[in-house]
């Protein structure tokens, strides 16, 4: 980030607590500040409890922050926003629709979609599909297809929405180690091509540093924003990337550092 410009998402002093079922009251995030400028993919590693998922969800404006606030371009973000988009680790397609329909279903969702016709979008959601890799399979059901066709699907939907800003919640989880390892580097070229920023939450140290420009480290709860590296990859990486000594050097890095947060 320049010394001019303002980041594009700005998470400042962000405190979280809930309710256990005794009444306690638990603090899943604490003091967390996080910054991501324009075109950035930040990814957020750290260990189960530790408030990643709560973190993005407040940055989607879908859960509140007792204390702290998220700007999206300077402006609170209080709630949902089209600007957003946000992945799950489900794909949430609906079953009852083909590909090309669950592609098309931001357009109901965004008025905004309205002024393009419905060729139109037809053919955008189609060349949706064929970047992602599955344009002949835009007639088929999410039963007739694998996991990791079901993500490319999810993928074409956000090529088709066209955020600003992409939150995705540890979405290649449940894949294998081959589908998954090809869809990073998928996710990574696609997104980056369109100029996407994007904060990717995630179990995965080698995930994380293959598809991030910077990766945050957050300590067990209360979740903190232990550290940020970053990633010192060629911008342009593929499958072969995770073969590389400067790939291994900068896993070692991530958890050298993680070690240090227990």
């Amino acid at each position: 980030m320049s010394a001019t410009s303002a980041p594009m998402l700005q998470a400042s002093t962000i405190e979280k607590q809930y309710t256990d079922r005794r009444g306690l009251r638990v603090s899943a995030l604490h003091d967390v500040t996080l910054h991501v400028d324009r075109g950035e993919f930040l990814c957020l590693v750290g260990p189960s409890g530790c408030g990643k998922s709560t973190l993005l969800k407040i940055c989607a404006g879908l859960l509140s922050a007792d204390e702290g606030d998220v700007r999206l371009h300077d402006t609170p973000v209080v709630g949902p926003r089209s600007e957003i988009g946000i992945m799950f680790q489900d794909p949430v397609l609906l079953p009852w629709k083909t590909a090309e329909q669950n592609v098309l279903l931001p357009r109901k969702v965004h008025p905004g979609r309205s002024r393009v016709s419905d060729a139109q979008a037809r053919e955008a959601a189609r060349e949706a599909l064929a970047m992602v890799g599955i344009g002949d399979f835009a007639s088929s059901y999410p039963w007739e297809l694998s996991g990791g066709m079901q993500r490319r699907v999810s993928l074409a939907r956000i090529v088709f929405q066209d955020p600003e800003l992409l939150l995705m919640d540890e979405p290649f989880t449940a894949l294998d180690e081959f589908t998954r390892l090809s869809l990073n580097v998928l996710f990574r070229r696609v997104l980056g091509e369109r100029g996407k920023t994007v904060v990717l939450v995630t179990h995965s140290v080698e995930e994380a540093v293959l598809m991030g420009d910077r990766v945050g480290i957050m300590t067990p709860r209360p979740g903190e924003l232990k550290s940020v590296l970053d990633v010192e990859l060629p911008q342009q990486r593929g499958e072969d990337s995770i073969t590389s000594e400067q790939f291994a050097r900068q896993v070692l890095e991530v958890r050298r550092q993680m070690a240090f947060t227990r």
